[in-house]
């Protein structure tokens, strides 16, 4: 090898040249491996609406999306509408009430309901509880009757049909009614009193202290929820230990329905009884000298009666409103719901 070659070779800027051929040649082709691994292995950016299953599943997706674009972008950002919303005032002051006007625009919500429902046993209890209310007990007693046919074990059904009745005079129609609900294992508290009344009635003493007594051991004086059922048990039983001449027992009842309710006088009357008949004399005195005063006679137009009114109907509507929901009538609902309010802007269970 001539001299001129072996310099040329072993020319340090030459190997030099070399090497940078070299390292630009990796760069680059470093550079192309990492652009088709982004290319290959970056997902795809999501539609801007779900499709199939997807668009079932998330109905705003495209929404959200439109929302969460960046500002400054070349496209424009999709607006969204606000959610619409409703506000109801409700009120927190009696309306004014024309009882007559009320009556009947609360019987017409009644017999809306029947129709509406006939087959439900509460559209139907509610209607006859309306008429019964306000004495139109021909009409409530087809409502009563139609109620029992659906569901012939409702207690408070069985109860206020045979009340009314019995305030027709009716007593053996009603021993009938709930003896048989008896006999199919129908039982409370309620019933067995109104059974107990009307055995009583009809001269049946001892079975109507019976079912009293049965009515006492079913609610329990310590039961708060059942304490009004237990406590007005005992003034009847009382009442009809004194005409069997069970004077001793009599007082006994007799005690525990002036202490359950001190304003009742037909309590203070048989304790008084009770202790004369035992010859108690000066006790009985002084038992008279407490019994409560004589309130005066509320007649329809008096405004006692309007302020009771105003609350059964508030209730009534507010047990409409409870039909109505249950069947998926939401504007029923809420009409009926806001009237009860309107009478009665305290009724929490309307609110």
């Amino acid at each position: 090898m001539s001299r001129r070659a072996t310099e040329r070779s072993s020319d340090p800027r030459a190997s030099l040249g070399s090497m940078n051929r070299l390292l630009i040649a990796g760069a680059v082709l470093s550079t192309l491996a990492l652009l088709l691994a982004f290319l290959f292995l970056t997902p795809p950016p999501p539609s801007a609406q779900p499709v199939g299953n997807d668009a079932a599943l998330h109905p705003n997706a495209g929404q959200e999306q439109a929302v969460a674009q960046p500002s400054g972008t070349s496209q424009p950002i999709a607006s969204v509408a606000p959610a619409k919303t409703t506000s109801l005032d409700l009120p927190t002051t009696p309306v004014e009430m024309d009882t007559e006007t009320e009556q009947k625009r609360l019987l017409s919500e009644v017999e809306q309901a029947v129709k509406r429902y006939p087959n439900d046993a509460s559209a139907f209890r509610i209607g006859a509880l309306t008429y019964k209310e306000l004495l139109q007990t021909e009409r409530a007693g087809e409502l009563f009757k139609r109620s029992l046919e659906i569901d012939g074990n409702n207690s408070e059904v069985l109860v206020a049909y045979a009340r009314m009745l019995a305030q027709a005079g009716k007593h053996d129609e009603a021993v009938t009614l709930l003896s048989q609900a008896v006999d199919r294992g129908v039982s409370s508290a309620p019933l067995l009193i109104a059974l107990g009344e009307a055995n009583s009635e009809t001269g049946e003493l001892e079975a109507a202290a019976k079912n009293f007594q049965q009515a006492i051991a079913m609610a329990p004086e310590q039961a708060t929820e059942q304490a009004t059922d237990q406590s007005s048990a005992h003034l009847p039983l009382a009442q009809t230990l004194i005409q069997l001449e069970r004077f001793a027992e009599a007082e006994k009842h007799a005690r525990i329905a002036v202490r359950h309710d001190p304003t009742n006088r037909a309590a203070f009357v048989a304790l008084s009884t009770a202790l004369i008949r035992q010859n108690k004399k000066e006790e009985a005195l002084k038992i008279r000298a407490e019994m409560p005063k004589i309130e005066s006679q509320v007649m329809p137009d008096d405004n006692k009666y309007q302020q009771s009114f105003r609350s059964f109907a508030a209730s009534t509507y507010s047990m409409l409103g409870t039909l109505y929901a249950a069947h998926d009538s939401l504007t029923s609902a809420e009409q009926v719901l806001v009237r009860s309010l309107e009478l009665n802007p305290t009724a929490v269970g309307s609110a």
